[in-house]
């Protein structure tokens, strides 16, 4: 099973349930958390750290993550979508989203 993890700067502003709201049931039934917060860093590859620790913590074996900002990881990333921080997730990004978890 593939579980969805957030680690978009909007989940600074919006909870977890709100940040499902802009997903389709078969895809928001499917996120089940949102990264931790590292308020003492924003050095390159913050967030792929957030993520690491999430996953560690959680011992998940397969997940995507959706995210904006390229700057906060390191060109060693895997399961990442790229989205565009000025439209937020767009119908592509959903295609691309649902055939990923479909594999």
């Amino acid at each position: 099973t593939t579980n969805i993890v957030i680690s978009s700067s909007w989940r600074m502003t919006h909870s977890l349930d709100e940040l499902k709201k802009f997903f389709p049931d078969e895809i928001k039934n499917l996120i089940i958390g949102i990264t931790p917060i590292f308020y003492n860093s924003f050095d390159k590859g913050i967030r792929q750290k957030e993520i690491e620790y999430y996953i560690k913590n959680n011992n998940l074996q397969s997940w995507l993550i959706i995210d904006d900002e390229k700057y906060y990881f390191s060109d060693n990333i895997s399961n990442i979508l790229w989205t565009n921080s000025f439209l937020g997730l767009s119908e592509q990004d959903m295609i691309y989203i649902k055939n990923f978890l479909e594999k």
